[in-house]
């Protein structure tokens, strides 16, 4: 599964104008890097993607578990990356892990549009509500949650130069276990999960996930499918992940910013003494 490094950035030069400059100049400037990935699940080609040239191993397992076609990492035969042609090749298991009727159906799905967008949501209506209900725990006050959130956001800010990345983080207990940016969203989210099914620890732990970006029916959707009960950002929210997460037990809070933050479904997770 192991990857050549490749550079998440570019250095392009661009002309800065300035109000409080009385000369346009020219200077270096770091772009993120736009990268086009395949992925072929047992030779066909399933979806075409565009994402940060890093963690493609974790993206593909990842994206693979939240659409419904990959259930374990013992389903895994082989998860090649080849970065010079862009494509990830995956072989699962069909008789540890058989495919199910869903995952079949799937593949075809995607197989059907490949090289153009994904639609997330349309895993969304195919997995029932009842396979994605979460546990009760964590408990966490809102103080340590902001301020290990505040931590995260201070490191992203360090870690992006480009100013184009998203970022997703799982807590275990009150660590950051792991993290992942890519220029976009739900790529974030998939490589985090991604890393959770490879290392198979994916439901061993009830985790929190924290990410800087807008979260979707489908981010929700993606933490209630790994079975993590609580769901933070610093972005908002919209009304139908507020709605799933509400269905499926999922604590969706956003606007997490200093010491405020918007808890939209279930703060039962969340314990202090004056949180009404």
């Amino acid at each position: 599964m192991a990857q050549l490094p490749v550079d998440s950035s570019r250095t392009y030069p661009v002309l800065r104008i300035s109000p409080s400059s009385a000369r346009a100049k020219t200077a270096p400037d770091s772009i993120a890097v736009e990268y086009t990935l395949t992925i072929r699940v047992n030779g066909q080609e399933v979806v075409g993607m565009h994402c940060s040239p890093s963690e493609l191993a974790e993206l593909t397992a990842g994206f693979l578990y939240g659409e419904a076609i990959l259930q374990d990492a013992r389903q895994l035969d082989e998860l090649t990356v080849d970065v010079p042609h862009g494509q990830v090749n995956v072989m699962l298991k069909e008789d540890l892990v058989p495919l199910t009727a869903l995952a079949k159906k799937r593949i075809q799905t995607l197989t059907s549009a490949c090289g153009r967008a994904v639609t997330f949501s349309r895993s969304l209506d195919a997995v029932s509500l009842s396979t994605m209900k979460v546990g009760e725990k964590p408990l966490m006050s809102p103080k340590r949650l902001a301020a290990i959130m505040n931590d995260f956001m201070r490191e992203s800010r360090l870690l992006d130069g480009t100013g184009c990345m998203h970022r997703c983080a799982i807590i275990d207990g009150e660590q950051i276990v792991y993290a992942a940016q890519d220029i976009g969203r739900h790529n974030a989210m998939d490589k985090v999960i991604g890393h959770l099914v490879l290392t198979e620890k994916l439901l061993s732990r009830p985790y929190i996930a924290i990410a800087t970006g807008r979260i979707s029916s489908d981010i929700a959707q993606r933490a209630a499918m790994a079975q993590i009960p609580m769901l933070v950002s610093r972005a908002a929210p919209t009304s139908r992940a507020v709605d799933l997460a509400d269905s499926v037990g999922l604590t969706l809070i956003g606007f997490a910013r200093g010491e405020r933050m918007n808890v939209y479904t279930h703060p039962r997770r969340l314990i202090e003494d004056d949180l009404t």
